[in-house]
């Protein structure tokens, strides 16, 4: 069952019909779930939130698109239809078969470019990426002073820990917080600050040969006994690698997932492992906080803060700490700024303003053409009008019509509003009683949907060929490997191409001259 689903989900595909249903059934039951939990405080990965996030985008959209007259319920009832039970019942069947294989088709491809970003090639391009970003930030004058008073740069031989005293009396403050669920890199150990940033997974763990039920630590805790409520190795915790990136910024420090997993290792034998702003003297009083983006940058014997700020190029003390507070930290931003280059570099369905049109072509598919063709007999049987048409034929008609239209006069948005208006006018003529012309107009509904798709397909055809036209200019061939009469003929179709939007009888010309070089060939082959 979980790897049909599973191909269910991602390729679209279920063993068979029956399983089908059952299947959408079951996802709808596991998005209610999602519902429910994601606004609680439960720990869930990056990669589940994600799979989950898309899925409800999916929903979301199709809805938002299906929210219109195209498809609206046309009868209201069965009497209205002329339909007996068994007729109305498959008439609502088909459109719910209508809704699930829109939402099945866009979930695929939505699905297919979310694997992406776990794919080992996508993760090294964008560690990359971020540590572009990483290099790019530590030039601004903010991210410098950050990395400064945070220890992480060292200027002259200096440390930039700021005075203590001067930085509270700024800020109007009086003691450090400790919050149960927030980390505390001054005092909390490594399984600690583990915990309360969401807990490892409990199988990755075992798989690196780590024991979660040997804790001989003065903290010990096991995934039964959490620590403030929040278990350090759970079944939905992070990898090593994920929780390496949480830990950084709280000033847990590796530079592999393997070091963190020996870290780990070190701390269950019984030896803490601490942040590097451990501080034995903290005080563990709830009073106004210390921005969080400020913890570790303070010391009793630090710098003078004004100083500083002069030397970054801010106005003063308060304006340089009161940016940095409000500022993303440096890895998130990092990580941010990597996320937005791979998505503008490689596209992402759910941000590069994509999804709305693929759930338009998702939603037109044979099952709501069906549904069109069922109310156009039912309309021919009401008002004794004899429908020699059928879906075959509005499709074929389609393909000669797209067919004889040039590349720039193919609009499916002309198509798809007019299927709109269509179902619109239908819809008004059926409740006026005006039958005969409702099924004019249902159609005209069929038919548009049909034109739709076909200029859909041909747009996507032209745009593929259009995409080979410049890779084949840019092209380099090597006339060793490649005769140069083909590199001629190849070069000679992308000036065709390029002709074509200025001199269309020059570009025509330049076709029939490579049509007849390719029919010579095929002659030459075959004599």
């Amino acid at each position: 069952f979980a790897r049909g689903f599973e191909a269910y989900l991602y390729e679209g595909k279920a063993p068979s019909v029956e399983l089908a249903s059952v299947f959408a059934r079951f996802r709808a039951w596991m998005i209610t779930i999602y519902k429910n939990i994601r606004n609680l405080d439960v720990s869930l990965t990056p990669e589940v939130r994600d799979f989950f996030d898309h899925l409800l985008a999916t929903d979301e959209q199709i809805s938002r698109v299906r929210n219109n007259p195209e498809y609206d319920q046309f009868f209201m009832s069965k009497e209205a239809a002329g339909m007996t039970e068994e007729e109305w019942r498959e008439h609502q069947e088909s459109r719910q078969k209508s809704k699930d294989k829109a939402t099945q088709t866009l979930e695929e491809k939505v699905l297919k470019r979310l694997r992406r970003f776990y794919t080992k090639e996508w993760k090294e391009e964008e560690a990359k990426v971020k540590q572009e970003s990483i290099d790019m930030l530590l030039e601004t004058d903010l991210y410098r002073a950050s990395a400064f008073i945070r220890g992480d740069l060292i200027i002259d031989g200096q440390k930039g820990q700021l005075n203590k005293a001067q930085v509270f009396d700024l800020l109007d403050l009086n003691a450090d917080p400790v919050f149960a669920d927030q980390v505390v890199p001054q005092v909390d150990s490594l399984l600690v600050a583990i915990a309360r940033l969401g807990g490892l997974s409990r199988e990755l763990a075992q798989r690196e040969g780590v024991d979660p039920d040997n804790w001989r630590g003065r903290n010990s805790r096991t995934i039964n006994q959490p620590v403030f409520g929040k278990p350090i190795f759970k079944i939905d915790g992070l990898d090593f690698d994920a929780m390496r990136e949480r830990l950084y910024d709280e000033g847990y420090r590796y530079e592999s997932a393997s070091d963190l997993v020996d870290a780990v290792q070190l701390e269950l034998s019984g030896t803490e492992v601490h942040s590097v702003f451990y501080d034995p003297d903290f005080e563990r009083k709830k009073a106004k906080p210390l921005p969080r983006n400020l913890w570790g940058t303070t010391a009793k014997n630090g710098l003078d803060a004004e100083e500083v700020a002069a030397r970054f190029g801010f106005a003063s003390a308060y304006d340089m700490l009161n940016k940095i507070a409000k500022a993303p930290l440096l890895h998130q931003r990092a990580t941010a700024l990597a996320r937005e280059h791979m998505v503008r570099k490689h596209g992402d369905i759910l941000n590069d303003g994509t999804i709305e049109l693929q759930a338009r072509e998702a939603a037109k598919n044979e099952e709501h053409a069906k549904v069109l063709m069922t109310a156009i007999k039912a309309l021919g049987k009401k008002t004794g009008t004899k429908v020699n048409i059928d879906r075959g034929y509005l499709k074929v008609q389609a393909a000669k019509t797209i067919g004889a239209m040039g590349i720039k006069e193919i609009k499916p948005a002309k198509f798809y509003r007019a299927g709109i208006r269509s179902a619109e006018r239908a819809a008004v003529a059926l409740n006026e009683g005006r039958d005969e012309e409702a099924l004019h107009y249902k159609i005209q509904h069929l038919a548009n949907h049909y034109l739709y798709k076909e200029a859909v397909e041909a747009k996507a055809a032209a745009d593929k060929r259009w995409a080979f036209i410049k890779k084949a200019k840019k092209r380099k061939y090597d006339t060793k490997k490649v005769s140069p009469e083909y590199v001629t003929q190849i070069k000679g179709l992308v000036a065709a191409y390029e002709e074509a939007d200025t001199d269309i009888d020059a570009a025509r010309e330049s076709f029939i001259k490579i049509a007849t070089w390719i029919d010579k060939q095929w002659s030459d082959q075959a004599g």
